[in-house]
């Protein structure tokens, strides 16, 4: 999710355009399409209409496939679909605790806390480095040198915390 100015323009967007171009998140990089995931696995794309105060060019020749890869969106679709898989995790896991349906909404509630930064004690289980440099420390397991190594502590993590959180 991105945040928004009052007037409704990006946060990164500057004087010169977008300021965060080059590490631009994976929302930017599908724009104006959007992703869909279904629970079958199966992937498709929609467009939106673009913002009438979008600078961007758009054309109608090519291929999907190839507007992916002229953005580099493929490693940040790879990660999303990681994080989506852990999102899955975390439901069943505390579907597993919900013994009836009102405890369902409760389900909803946590994942509504955890999209906005859910807290343990002091670390917000969405920040990636502050769960990983924890995660290390506790587990005595030198700080990962790449993204990649990072992503699967975090994700190592959150399961962990997921497993050993029990609600009522």
């Amino acid at each position: 999710m991105l945040n928004w100015e009052e007037d409704g323009t990006c946060v990164f967007l500057d004087a010169l355009g977008c300021s965060v171009h080059r590490d631009r998140p994976l929302v930017c990089r599908l724009y104006p399409l959007g992703r869909h995931i279904y629970g079958s696995g199966q992937e498709s794309f929609s467009e939106v209409e673009p913002d009438p105060g979008c600078k961007g060019k758009y054309g109608e020749d090519g291929t999907i496939a190839d507007y992916l890869a002229s953005q580099g969106a493929q490693p940040f679709m790879e990660a999303a679909d990681r994080y989506l898989d852990l999102f899955l995790k975390l439901y069943l896991v505390l579907k597993e605790d919900a013994e009836e349906p009102a405890q369902h909404d409760a389900i909803v509630d946590v994942f509504q806390r955890f999209s906005r930064g859910f807290r343990e004690g002091d670390r917000i289980l969405t920040d990636m480095d502050t769960v990983v440099a924890a995660y290390c420390e506790a587990a005595a397991l030198p700080l990962p040198d790449n993204m990649e190594e990072k992503m699967s502590l975090h994700i190592l993590a959150v399961e962990a915390w997921a497993k050993t959180t029990k609600r009522s």
